[in-house]
């Protein structure tokens, strides 16, 4: 597929979600509603299945687009767990899939972290861009997750998941940020920034983060083990060149632990 016209694109991207929305749906109900984790395991083997890298049959033409498309399913069902799985507090859900890794279709490949898929699906960044409605003049700062927090509310709202859309979406979508610093935590992966989202350009999420962190301290423990520091040390390398970043970006570490951090000395 190439980056041919704005129909074109809308038209595979309504695909895409048509053949998803119910399995997008289903998962946003087991996470809202399991509270003793009796489906992580069907949760984590569905999401193995779907991040099983493409591999293309021979004669197939393919490029980078197509290939990065392949992902919007497995990145959206992933936006989905953790946003609905931080408001059920569902650690152990998500301690899992901060620990998973994707088998490669062959013997001769190691195994890739699960936040690679989203990687791979920014490769597809251009196709996302037509969708704008100034497009071609105008462009979203993040137009991958402008596409996908839609699809993640859609399915939350059937599930009940929350009652508070925008603290919820922005959590998880900031604990979802911190899966690549998990990956580069001394396990031999490629990945050491943070993933981009909707929060690093919002002001909404600049107000909510900071409570979120203080008070959910104990559950980005459980997942991540700590990863605050390294997130505010890289964040601000992952902002668009085109963009302001009225979001949130950095203070992390301080929203989390205020009396560990240095206090600063007063002139004098």
């Amino acid at each position: 597929m190439q980056v041919s016209s704005k129909e074109e694109v809308s038209r595979v991207l309504a695909g895409i979600a048509d053949a998803s929305r119910e399995y997008w749906r289903a998962l946003a109900m087991l996470a809202a509603g399991d509270k003793i984790g009796r489906h992580d395991q069907a949760i984590v083997e569905s999401l193995e299945e779907l991040a099983i890298p493409f591999q293309p049959t021979s004669g197939t033409p393919h490029n980078r687009l197509s290939v990065g498309l392949r992902y919007l399913p497995v990145v959206t069902a992933l936006e989905i767990l953790f946003v609905a799985g931080v408001a059920a507090k569902a650690g152990g859900l998500l301690r899992r899939i901060a620990a998973m890794t994707v088998e490669p279709p062959d013997a001769y490949t190691d195994p890739e972290h699960i936040s690679e898929v989203m990687f791979a699906l920014d490769d597809a960044r251009d196709a996302f861009q037509t969708q704008h409605p100034g497009h071609p003049r105008q462009r979203w700062c993040e137009p991958l997750g402008t596409h996908i927090r839609p699809l993640v509310e859609s399915a939350l709202v059937g599930a009940r998941a929350t009652r508070n859309m925008d603290r919820a979406f922005y959590s998880g979508e900031f604990t979802m940020a911190l899966l690549p610093l998990s990956a580069s935590a001394g396990r031999g992966y490629r990945r050491g920034l943070p993933a981009p989202g909707n929060y690093l350009y919002y002001s909404a999420a600049a107000r909510l983060l900071p409570r979120f962190i203080r008070e959910e301290r104990e559950l980005l423990e459980q997942v991540y083990g700590g990863m605050l520091r390294s997130f505010d040390e890289r964040a601000d390398r992952i902002v668009s060149s085109s963009c302001m970043a009225d979001g949130f970006s950095s203070g992390a570490e301080q929203a989390a632990y205020p009396d560990a951090m240095p206090t600063k000395e007063p002139e004098p």
